[in-house]
């Protein structure tokens, strides 16, 4: 799979020549922000691009922080459409609500944002298919941002964002 992100990465990248002597090619991933390499010709800056995601990628898994969504966020059965579906952003804290039926998930979801200060995340993983109704009109109500929301074999991640 590192193998498909990073390509899908490489695929979304936009080169440009910058005034430098020594390395004229700039290359760069809009959807990953702070990934960039130069390089004297085209295909060295790439090659260089190449190397900065994936140990950009590697770092982030190493460090539990998956790998981000790239791109437009829709859901495609390529291979290489795991590196946009299968990874939400790093949150501060994390719960695993899976076997837990309404209104558990959503309780629990509670009682961890109540330990968060204003501004971390948390990332809430269940199984209950009427978390996701839940947790948009929790969103809605509390003035906490859902910032994402996916289903994926049974299994609901929302990332939710404490209100400032």
């Amino acid at each position: 799979m590192l193998t498909e992100c990073v390509e899908e990465a490489l695929r979304r990248a936009r080169y440009e020549l910058i005034e430098d002597e020594e390395t004229p090619y700039y290359g760069e991933v809009l959807d990953l922000p702070g990934v960039w390499a130069c390089g004297p010709t085209l295909e060295a800056c790439r090659q260089e691009l190449k190397d900065v995601i994936e140990g950009w990628i590697l770092l982030g898994v190493r460090q539990s922080l998956g790998i981000p969504p790239l791109g437009d966020g829709v859901n495609r059965t390529s291979a290489a459409s795991m590196c946009d579906n299968a990874f939400m952003p790093a949150a501060t804290a994390e719960l695993d609500a899976t076997g837990l039926n309404c209104p558990m998930p959503l309780l629990k979801a509670k009682r961890a944002l109540n330990a968060l200060a204003p501004g971390e995340q948390l990332r809430v993983i269940a199984t209950d298919p009427g978390s996701v109704r839940d947790f948009q009109v929790f969103a809605e109500q509390s003035g906490h941002a859902l910032l994402e929301s996916e289903e994926n074999d049974g299994r609901y991640t929302y990332l939710l964002r404490k209100k400032d």
